[in-house]
């Protein structure tokens, strides 16, 4: 009935550490109809999902009932979502790649040797592969990066100004030593705001790109 090999003891003590039931759900014995409502699918499904390779701990047949563990089917089939949304991600981005091979390349090109319909085949692309990112967090808006920066620096910088009163309060350096502390504390401000400055020059925005793609003249 398997499609697969059967998940050695250690595999699917891996899985189980990687994708544990959710806290609020109790480790279970299940038959295949339990399989099915404990998972929110069909028979048919679990079926399809025993053929596959969904681990069990007692192998039905002859009258007796299939039993599985609640904690394996959960980690088994979460490990095939992940699996499989991976896959998808490498055909998606294969896909449109290969898109943008074929009508002549990316953004960073020559744009105005292409075509206007091919300059917007190329936008519509990009944009839609922009999108896909985004929803997986994978591509981050400029201005939400820039946020969170000013947010981060402005704790450190608080955090910064504050201490040398702080060691002053609870460590009772003189005077001297906390004059030392905070050119120290100047100094790692002045550091950070210099590199986060260096890090959004050395990644200038390319809107003038996206923007020639919509002068088809």
């Amino acid at each position: 009935m398997r499609d697969t090999p059967v998940l050695s003891r250690r595999d699917l003590a891996a899985l189980r550490r990687r994708y544990p039931l959710p806290d609020n759900v109790p480790e279970a014995e299940l038959n295949l109809t339990q399989v099915a409502q404990f998972m929110g699918v069909s028979q048919v499904t679990v079926s399809n999902w025993l053929a596959a390779g969904m681990p069990y701990r007692q192998k039905g047949g002859n009258g007796r009932e299939y039993c599985f563990s609640a904690g394996d089917v959960y980690a088994w089939r979460k490990s095939r979502e992940a699996d499989e949304d991976a896959r998808g991600r490498r055909a998606h981005e294969a896909i449109q790649a290969m898109r943008l091979e074929l009508i002549g390349g990316g953004l960073g090109e020559d744009l105005d040797a292409l075509s206007p319909k091919d300059k917007r085949e190329v936008i519509q692309t990009q944009i839609a592969h922009e999108q896909f990112q985004r929803e997986r967090n994978e591509l981050l808006k400029r201005d939400d990066v820039i946020d969170a920066f000013e947010v981060i620096f402005s704790m450190i910088r608080d955090l910064l100004e504050s201490l040398p009163d702080q060691i002053h309060r609870e460590a009772g350096l003189t005077n001297k030593q906390i004059d030392i502390a905070a050119g120290i504390c100047d100094r790692g401000l002045a550091e950070t705001k210099t590199r986060i400055e260096r890090f959004f020059a050395d990644r200038p925005r390319r809107q003038k790109s996206r923007d020639r793609l919509f002068d088809f003249n």
